[in-house]
């Protein structure tokens, strides 16, 4: 009662602008609740399909610590099945982890999910890149990069990965002589690094304090934005920027010092040809030829070149540190894959490259193998551009399609008991027995992962580097089973420390 008193009092008070501030507020309030709430509700219950009930404005983000979401994925796969609900904020999001529907999403009805959901406003440079591009532009962008690619072009870059491993084996040495173990964070990062500004981009640095200020800037882009934020950045990238550094965040520094280091070589990569100066090519000599014959623009290109170091550098580094624990812990995979490097390799007149790491087929298994058990991205996501139904379930336009990943990948359905590293699962005859699209690391169809074959191409050769010279085993400090977290990317919780032994 003494509430129904307050607002008699206040809409009867003689100052007639109290009586309007407050009805604004009252009737804006009850539209945000009905566009952020209940809209999105109705969206998710038309289709049918179980969900958590959301919170206003968060929707389902305080359900989980977003440190575990591949928890949460194999969490709601148990509680609801293949496909359920969820809300990322105020979007509604169907999660599909059953292979045929996601098949007919990324191949059979491509057209009409052919672009990334725009959950988040984001800068300049990420709205450029192929990640987040749309239509035809995508299409443009994307027939440019394949190119860049292509195992034609990759073939030269070996050479480039060859001489980013020489430095890996500098930090597995100094491990060996100091106390016979190696932490992977470090050198593994450093690889990772070195291959993108080295092979892919033509930067090399001098000093390793050059090249830690770049990977500081890139690992603040993939630490873990506070939901405040992140709900900012969804409301208004103007607010975001303006916000974010008074907040003692680091995002937009680190963004513009990478985004000047591209800035610069690429304007030295131009000077050059003017001046008929051979310049190495690589992927961003490939960007600058198509922008200087009108098919990328400048801002697309430091883009995209942004956009692959950013993407590129992490999953890479930790995909190798997780093939690297899994083939230490398993001591029969380990002599395996060392007998086929050794049965190839001659010391005598041997050089490891495309073509020596390319006819390794149970390296390449257990490659496959590693990014089944740690995808390094567990929600890949999809907009819907019109209403559509498949296999009996109404896709409205308004949701964003999600894809559980790493729920897919520990399906005991498609993988028989999902934790264990099993490589054999890759054999020729097994893979022919796989349900199509339960395998998704590097995505499918058309939106396939451009980067995936640089990636490959590194992580075998640093494998193949390591076991030629070291045996690896597990020590004390080495976690069996590896605690994991959802970042940007999967992550070891802890440091990953393994033992060394000579060959």
């Amino acid at each position: 009662m003494d509430t129904l008193y307050i607002i008699s009092a206040i809409f009867w008070f003689p100052s007639s602008w109290i009586q309007i501030v407050v009805i604004s507020l009252f009737y804006s309030l009850i539209y945000s609740i009905f566009k952020h709430y209940c809209l999105p509700y109705r969206v998710l219950r038309r289709t049918g399909i179980p969900f958590d009930r959301p919170t206003y404005l968060v929707g389902n983000n305080f359900d989980f610590d977003p440190l575990t979401l591949h928890k949460r994925q194999l969490e709601q796969q148990k509680k609801y099945g293949l496909v359920y609900g969820d809300f990322f904020f105020t979007i509604p999001t169907i999660f599909i982890a059953d292979p045929e529907m996601i098949k007919s999403i990324m191949v059979t009805h491509f057209s009409n999910f052919c672009n990334r959901f725009q959950a988040i406003n984001m800068p300049i440079l990420f709205e450029k890149s192929i990640l987040r591009i749309a239509d035809e532009p995508w299409k443009r962008i994307r027939t440019v990069m394949i190119g860049s690619f292509s195992a034609a072009k990759l073939k030269p870059i070996g050479n480039l990965v060859s001489d980013s491993c020489r430095i890996l084996m500098i930090s597995f040495d100094e491990g060996f002589h100091k106390n016979k173990k190696v932490s992977l964070t470090k050198p593994c990062e450093h690889l990772s690094m070195h291959v993108l500004l080295a092979a892919a981009f033509g930067i090399e640095f001098e000093t390793l304090k050059d090249e830690s200020k770049i990977t500081e800037a890139v690992n603040v882009l993939f630490a873990n934005m506070p939901v405040g934020l992140r709900m900012v950045m969804m409301l208004s990238i103007r607010l975001w920027e303006f916000l974010e550094p008074l907040m003692g965040g680091k995002v937009l520094s680190s963004m513009d010092y990478l985004m000047q280091i591209v800035l610069n070589v690429i304007n030295d990569r131009r000077n050059n040809i003017k001046l008929n100066k051979s310049c190495r090519q690589d992927i961003l000599q490939m960007l600058i030829e198509a922008g200087d014959k009108g098919k990328l623009t400048d801002e697309e290109i430091v883009a995209q070149v942004f956009f692959l170091m950013v993407g590129g550098y992490q999953t890479t580094a930790n995909t190798l540190m997780f093939a690297l624990h899994s083939i230490a812990t398993n001591s029969n995979v380990q002599e395996k894959l060392y007998d086929e490097i050794q049965a190839k390799y001659d010391n005598n007149n041997c050089h490891i490259d495309y073509d020596f790491v390319l006819e390794l087929p149970y390296l390449k298994m257990v490659l496959e193998e590693t990014t089944r058990m740690y995808p390094p991205v567990i929600f890949p996501d999809r907009g819907v551009k019109e209403d559509i139904t498949i296999n009996g379930l109404l896709i409205p336009k308004e949701v964003m399609i999600g894809f559980p990943t790493y729920a897919i990948h520990h399906n005991p359905d498609y993988w028989p008991n999902p934790e264990e590293f099993r490589p054999e699962r890759f054999t020729v005859e097994e893979k022919a027995k796989q349900i199509p699209f339960s395998y998704i690391t590097f995505g499918g169809g058309q939106r396939h992962c451009l980067g995936m074959r640089l990636a490959k191409l590194e992580v075998k050769m640093a494998i193949v580097n390591i076991l030629l010279k070291y045996e690896l085993f597990p020590v004390e400090e080495t976690k069996v089973p590896l605690e994991i977290k959802s970042e940007a990317t999967l992550m070891p919780v802890e440091e990953i420390i393994l033992g060394l032994k000579k060959r």
